[in-house]
């Protein structure tokens, strides 16, 4: 996982390895507005982002997998956080008109509940949707080690 900020039209600080229980401060230094490691989060199991320059309309805090956006806080202002609370967890659910890298709105969900599989001493899981449209789906785990 890395770390990055956006604001104004395009401008964005280098992305930073992010690891779980960090805290990033993006600052002002003689080479411009960057993205520095600043200590300890005030929980273990989030990634803090702090805000501590002046910029129209606030920041866009970014956690990626790869080279794909998964957690988002956007208008992020001055003296203010954005926190990233990252569970060894997986949600599944259904819905449709979805795009790879877009954000999913509420609209496009099929399901009141999602499915979710806890990691934790998990090496490897099989998850199976079954069913069919007539009777529902559910997903189901078939082996879990």
């Amino acid at each position: 996982m890395t770390v990055q900020t956006m604001w104004g039209a395009g401008n964005a600080t280098r992305s930073l390895l992010a690891e779980i229980g960090r805290r990033y401060t993006v600052e002002e230094d003689a080479t411009g507005i960057v993205l520095v490691p600043s200590g300890n989060a005030s929980q273990p199991n989030a990634i803090e982002i702090s805000f501590l320059v002046h910029v129209d309309g606030g920041i866009t805090a970014q956690l990626l997998k790869g080279d794909k956006v998964f957690l988002q806080k956007t208008l992020v202002a001055y003296d203010q956080k954005a926190t990233f609370i990252v569970e060894p967890k997986l949600y599944w659910g259904i819905a449709s008109e979805i795009q790879e890298g877009q954000l999913i709105a509420s609209a496009v969900l099929q399901t009141d509940a999602f499915f979710e599989q806890h990691l934790e001493g998990v090496s490897q899981a099989t998850v199976t949707l079954i069913g069919d449209s007539a009777s529902g789906y559910q997903f189901t785990v078939e082996n879990d080690t």
